[in-house]
């Protein structure tokens, strides 16, 4: 797993953002994000989505083959 990135501020002052990359092994850059109000990512709520984007990506990963560079077309 790589890393979950947290913005706020970056669009809109009151606009959060987090995301995770998706391991492709190379060719083609890939990114699961969650945005939203700021009031929706206290503490608590970031910990929730850090977990759904960790289980979303690996979801993707495994079902579309990703490592192995095959995106089931």
């Amino acid at each position: 797993h790589g890393t979950v990135s947290i913005r706020t501020g970056a669009v809109e002052p009151d606009i959060t953002a987090m995301s995770l990359a998706i391991p492709t092994g190379g060719k083609l850059g890939m990114a699961v994000s969650i945005i939203g109000p700021d009031y929706r990512f206290t503490k608590q709520a970031r910990g929730e989505h850090q977990t759904s984007l960790l289980n979303t990506v690996d979801a993707l990963v495994r079902e579309l083959r990703i490592n192995g560079e095959d995106f089931t077309s």
